[in-house]
């Protein structure tokens, strides 16, 4: 037989999940390479953000993203991954 959960069941969980990232992402930047980074490539990006690549493609033709490309690479940059992940948060 199939259990439901409750409202407050899925709010605790959620908040769970989003601690756990929250951590993650904290850890991630507080890294100590990473600060003095400014680019990242996609495969980098979709390790902080669970973003498919359909989605950063998406998020950069929307202007969410500052990004270079260069010969076939795209390069996010870091400050504008760290405020997008600010905006959400707030």
């Amino acid at each position: 037989m199939a259990e439901i959960a409750t409202k407050d069941e899925l709010e605790f969980l959620l908040d769970q999940k989003l601690e756990k990232f929250a951590e993650k992402i904290l850890e991630i930047f507080k890294a100590p390479n990473f600060s003095q980074r400014k680019w990242l490539k996609a495969a980098e990006l979709k390790k902080i953000l669970p973003l498919s690549d359909y989605r950063i493609t998406e998020m950069r033709a929307r202007g969410l993203l500052n990004f270079q490309k260069l010969g076939g690479t795209y390069y996010y940059a870091v400050d504008s991954i760290d405020n997008l992940i600010n905006s959400k948060i707030k």
